[in-house]
């Protein structure tokens, strides 16, 4: 499920009744930013390092793809592991990163989430 957020919306919107039960994709309009307790509301997670107060602009499972304050889903392939490219995804501008793997990354003003299974935790 894919929602197109408006900077309008966003500033003014009242997002408690939005049911964010998971993690959605989200396409957002250059400049929008939505919370990141509301986007994991109802969802199992733990934080590892940071802060769930933090703005995404945008959540990404493809390293090459990750803008700046966009969310990185580190999800474990068949053939590719995704917690192979967080140092990557870091470069590139991600401000949190969802694993399932326990990790420690050194770098400062992160949030590292922990869930029992990324490909889940993107898919609901």
């Amino acid at each position: 499920m894919n929602f197109l957020i408006d900077k309008s919306k966003i500033i003014k919107g009242d997002f408690s009744k939005l049911p964010f039960n998971s993690f959605y994709l989200l396409k957002v309009k250059a400049g929008a930013k939505l919370e990141l307790k509301t986007i994991v509301h109802g969802t199992n997670y733990e934080i590892i390092k940071g802060d769930i107060n933090i703005e995404i602009t945008g959540i990404e499972h493809d390293s090459r793809k990750i803008l700046k304050d966009n969310m990185f889903i580190a999800i474990k392939g068949f053939n590719v592991d995704g917690h192979d490219f967080i140092d990557k995804a870091l470069e590139k501008g991600a401000n949190c990163i969802v694993v399932e793997k326990n990790m420690e990354l050194q770098k400062d003003g992160i949030t590292i989430l922990q869930v029992d299974d990324t490909r889940e935790a993107l898919a609901k």
